[in-house]
């Protein structure tokens, strides 16, 4: 445990001297300020309009500096030779791969709060605190799927491109599921094919359009039961990817 504090602590040091957080941030801010030039625009529903606008910019960002911290840490950890130093410590490898992700998840959290700050200015704060929690949890299933790749793939193009096809596929599944649906009275060997592949993977990954949706911030009748998809799914997921990493890391020759 010791080791997994001192990884975490150093992770969260890269996090802060790396400049994400400041960049988180100044993303926030940036959303704030489209918020309020779109509600100087909006002829109806301005709270609406301004709420929704930011949560889609500041969650996207979010999600896209977090895959490019946990890959350009891991890369650059690797290339520098710094987890073969690591791992000739007294540790098992499993304390490595957890202190980091334990690291990741704090910066993640850290994240989650800065974009769910500038919502309290257009949205109720009940309904903005089921949001960053649902953003939390979103952002930790992104933090461990991009510790997976990077791992898996040691290089920062294609760990980034693989995360990010993962959670654009993993928020739109739905959307072509239904799309897909539409061939299904086909007799064509091939639509039935690709009716099958979408069930397979709408069966495999995270329905992560069920979480942190922009229209809980502006839907009364939103509370705690939103949370319901992402608290079942998060747990499920981060513990998969989680197990698929550390085999990977212990095959691995370091």
């Amino acid at each position: 445990m010791n080791y997994i504090a001192v990884i975490a602590r150093i992770t969260i040091i890269e996090a802060y001297r790396s400049r994400m957080l400041a960049i988180g941030l100044a993303i926030a801010v940036a959303g704030f300020g489209a918020a309020l030039f779109l509600g100087e625009i909006a002829i109806t529903d301005v709270a609406q309009v301004q709420s929704t606008i930011i949560a889609a910019f500041v969650r996207l960002g979010a999600v896209f500096l977090l895959i490019a911290f946990v890959v350009s840490s891991m890369v650059r950890e690797f290339h520098d030779q710094t987890v073969a130093f690591t791992l000739s410590q007294p540790m098992p490898r499993h304390t490595y791969v957890l202190g980091k992700l334990a690291g990741f998840f704090i910066a993640a959290a850290a994240l989650a709060v800065f974009a769910s700050a500038p919502l309290l200015a257009f949205a109720p704060i009940e309904r903005v605190m089921w949001w960053g929690g649902s953003l939390i949890l979103e952002l930790l299933i992104v933090a461990t799927a991009s510790l997976f790749c990077v791992v898996t793939l040691t290089n920062f193009v294609a760990a980034f491109a693989a995360v990010g096809a993962f959670y654009v596929l993993a928020r739109s599944i739905d959307a072509i599921q239904v799309i897909a649906g539409s061939f299904g009275d086909s007799q064509s060997l091939a639509d039935q094919a690709m009716t099958g592949f979408v069930s397979l993977l709408a069966f495999l990954l995270p329905h992560i359009d069920q979480m942190t949706r922009a229209s809980w911030l502006a839907d009364p009748a939103a509370g705690v039961g939103e949370l319901l998809p992402a608290l079942i799914q998060a747990p499920i997921y981060v513990a998969l990817l989680l197990g698929a990493t550390l085999f990977d890391f212990h095959r691995q020759n370091l």
